[in-house]
């Protein structure tokens, strides 16, 4: 669907396995909603239409609007983030490394060392000192045989479904790579949010394919800490700079300008400029910040979720 020939306003919720796409508008209010599916102790495979119902009956969907499924899989895999480029295609990061690559302390027997540790050179040491306790014959292939990439979607025919995806950058498995956790185009490039690197990628041929990419900053993540406590973002600030965030793994790098910036186990809000210049620490003491967003005042907002003991999020 090209949202340019329309004047709908439209939701993306992001599943495991699928993008829904939530449309308002009049013609819609006549369709009937999907019926829901009932459980079964054997369940047999669906076909895809009732496979598609039985997704959509699981959503509650506000008074005027309709949920239909745009794309599921094979054309997206783990989504985590994504973003519209000026050409209404859907960029969208995805991880393949968790649990495969990106570790976490609650699974692994190093936290007292994961504690001390002070860069993310030091986490690659650790990770080597512990590799022999997984599974492959050269342990530290454990840690590159998955990567997080950027898949890119259109709906080229106009029926309100993905036809077309592809690749559009990948090669992210490096031992210290992931979580892929935040995508954002803008000026026709791609920021790409996945620890240790904020990158800068950019398409020049028209392939749908990045053919450059360019760290803007390396240093994210120095902790293995607990999984989705990573780099999140990004959105563009009321001062027309870029703004992101990032979980309790920390930080230690220093900017373009030479200015070092160091948190060993804390949260932070951060901004740059759109070449990855002037970057600052906007706020800190957060333990897992996910994401930023603005009011029309131009109050920042973020939540920080908290731990996994039946406490509240904030």
């Amino acid at each position: 669907m090209s949202f340019r020939k329309t004047n709908l306003a439209y939701t993306l919720l992001l599943s495991a396995s699928a993008i829904l796409l939530s449309i308002t508008f009049a013609s819609a209010l006549n369709d009937e909603p999907p019926a829901k599916t009932e459980g079964t102790a054997n369940p047999k495979p669906l076909p895809a239409l009732e496979e598609e119902k039985a997704i959509l009956a699981n959503i509650k969907a506000p008074d005027g609007m309709v949920t239909k499924l745009f794309a599921r899989e094979p054309d997206v895999q783990d989504p985590t983030a994504i973003t519209f480029d000026d050409q209404n295609r859907l960029y969208i990061a995805e991880t393949h490394r968790f649990e495969r690559g990106i570790e976490d302390n609650r699974r692994n027997p190093w936290v007292a060392d994961d504690y001390k540790l002070t860069s993310t050179a030091e986490r690659l040491e650790m990770l080597k000192k512990y590799a022999e306790k997984f599974p492959d014959k050269k342990p530290m292939e454990y840690f590159t045989k998955y990567s997080e990439m950027i898949r890119v979607i259109e709906d080229r025919d106009d029926d309100g479904k993905c036809d077309h995806a592809t690749i559009y950058a990948d090669g992210f498995n490096n031992p210290l790579d992931g979580t892929a956790a935040g995508v954002m185009a803008l000026d026709g490039k791609i920021y790409f949010a996945c620890i240790p690197h904020v990158w800068l990628l950019e398409d020049t041929n028209g392939d749908l394919k990045a053919d450059k990419r360019e760290s803007l900053q390396e240093g994210y993540g120095i902790s293995v800490s607990l999984s989705g406590h990573d780099l999140n973002g990004f959105a563009l600030g009321p001062d027309n700079r870029i703004w992101f965030t990032i979980g309790d793994r920390g930080y230690n790098l220093k900017t373009k300008e030479g200015k070092h910036l160091y948190s060993q186990y804390e949260g932070a809000v951060f901004r740059m400029e759109r070449d990855g210049s002037n970057l600052e620490v906007v706020h800190t003491g957060l333990r897992n910040p996910k994401e930023i967003a603005f009011d029309r005042f131009g109050n920042a907002f973020s939540v920080d979720n908290e731990a996994d003991m039946q406490d509240m999020a904030r």
